[in-house]
């Protein structure tokens, strides 16, 4: 395959010198990166096969630091080519995703994910994320979330640009949800409350409400379990840690103050009655008011 060397003797005949006159000059190869990412995307669509060969090759190789330093460099100023570039090395090499969410990645991006931030910029700080999340690697998802994503995309995913964009939230969420550490962050920093609003937001697609239900499953430990949204809440207030019952039960009110005739519905879910049944024996009295106050909403009784 194409190494950070072959690139450099590539560079080095584009250039008219000597083979290995760069040796000594890695500079000259991360300039040469930096000016891919200016020619490359031009149409904010599409990025120049030979541009990410060389820059996957870069970031692979002995100058990944510096590469990735400049391609956060330009992505952190929204410039959509840069972004794109990044986004696709990403995606094609888990080394080159590495280099990038190693140097800061997720922090450097913060910015624009704001509500504030033009919706395609945002699109494509997604994406890149997406893609250096995608190679179920847990350890890139735990900086990630250490860097803190998280409390910037949960105001997204209330539909702050849109659905489209929160659609790209829920399935990051699900991607990042890869390992308990991670699974931990997600829950206790309100994933499962923000996707639980998704879904019973009346103005969220039905694709919305499917990646968000998704997602929580994910969060929950339970990818793969075809179970509802008030099944995986009731599971969570089962759990014996305060903090998880805590978030299930904060999650089971918000459908029951939401949703139009949710509290009946809820109460005939057999997984939220023995959950809350489990949490008003919890070990926290707050914990266990809020499930005894919720068996009385959803008239379970109130032992």
């Amino acid at each position: 395959g194409l190494t950070a060397k072959d690139v450099r003797h590539a560079v080095e005949e584009r250039l008219g010198l000597q083979r290995d006159a760069l040796l000594e000059r890695r500079e000259v190869v991360i300039a040469a990166i930096e000016k891919a990412v200016n020619e490359s995307g031009a149409a904010e669509s599409e990025v120049d096969p030979a541009a990410l060969q060389a820059t996957v090759a870069a970031l692979e190789g002995n100058d990944a630091a510096a590469t990735a330093l400049v391609l956060i460099g330009r992505a952190a100023g929204a410039e959509a080519p840069a972004m794109l570039l990044a986004a696709e090395s990403a995606a094609a090499s888990e080394s080159a995703a590495r280099a990038l969410v190693s140097e800061g990645l997720g922090s450097a991006l913060l910015p624009l994910l704001s509500p504030s931030t033009p919706k395609q910029t945002a699109e494509l700080a997604l994406r890149l994320l997406s893609a250096a999340s995608k190679h179920a690697a847990p350890d890139l998802s735990q900086r990630l979330l250490k860097d803190g994503v998280l409390p910037a995309l949960l105001p997204l995913l209330a539909l702050a640009l849109g659905d489209a964009v929160a659609v790209r939230v829920a399935a990051l969420l699900h991607a990042l949800a890869d390992s308990p550490s991670s699974r931990f962050r997600l829950l206790h920093g309100g994933a499962v409350r923000a996707l639980t609003r998704a879904v019973v937001e009346p103005a969220s697609s039905s694709s919305l409400k499917e990646y968000s239900v998704q997602a929580t499953a994910s969060v929950a430990g339970r990818p793969e379990d075809e179970v509802s949204l008030p099944q995986l809440l009731g599971d969570l207030c089962g759990e014996r840690l305060p903090g998880t019952q805590r978030e299930g039960l904060a999650a089971l009110q918000i459908i029951a103050e939401l949703q139009p005739g949710a509290a009946e519905r809820l109460g005939g879910v057999g997984e939220v009655a023995r959950g809350l049944r489990a949490a008003v024996g919890s070990a926290d009295a707050a914990v266990a008011e809020a499930a005894a106050s919720l068996r009385r909403v959803l008239k379970l009784g109130d032992d």
